[in-house]
């Protein structure tokens, strides 16, 4: 995760040191992280999964001197993840974490309950200075914009014709990769 990150910013910023790594072929905008993945929403995945166990690591046993490191390595890591653009990434992240912080203060044996809080402070004033870079503000903004394309309901309907008409008639294997968007025309 601290690879994809840091290859992620080097890439963001107009680095990429591996050029098989470049994909020219995607439609992305170029001001979302995505490293190795040819999709931001991919990134912001993974990312939002490795984030809470990297920090269950550091708050459940280590030595002062990795603890910062490990500090160090997971802002990077939510930084990253910040710039992937990724609105589900952030909610699937804030709710890993607060998972995450609610089962550790819920256990008794946990002794580190002042370095989570530490720590949950800094996430939050790193939030807000990652927060208002231009390209996140203008990404979080989006969220009130109505887009009739990627409305509930529009994906609701969708959905609803994947469950009655795709799923039970290739119900194993499936249509194929790469074939959704062929074969879900018969179905729109």
């Amino acid at each position: 995760a601290v690879f994809l990150s840091v290859f992620g910013l080097f890439k963001r910023f107009g680095v990429n040191p591996f050029p098989w790594w470049e994909y020219s072929e995607l439609k992305y905008s170029p001001d979302w992280l995505s490293a190795t993945y040819g999709n931001h929403n991919h990134m912001a995945g993974y990312l939002e999964m490795a984030i809470p166990l990297a920090l269950a690591l550091l708050l459940t046993g280590l030595r002062v001197g990795k603890l910062f490191l490990l500090v160090y390595l997971s802002f990077l890591m939510l930084t990253a993840l910040a710039l992937t653009l990724s609105r589900g990434g952030w909610i699937g992240c804030l709710v890993g974490l607060s998972f995450m912080a609610i089962a550790l203060l819920t256990n008794r044996r946990f002794e580190r309950r002042r370095l989570l809080g530490a720590i949950a402070g800094g996430t939050f004033v790193l939030a807000l200075v990652v927060l208002v870079s231009t390209p996140v503000v203008e990404r979080v903004l989006t969220i009130a914009e109505k887009d009739q394309s990627a409305s509930l309901s529009s994906r609701l309907a969708v959905w609803e014709a994947i469950y009655d008409g795709m799923i039970p008639e290739r119900p194993f294997l499936g249509t194929g990769p790469g074939t959704f968007a062929t074969v879900f025309t018969q179905y729109q």
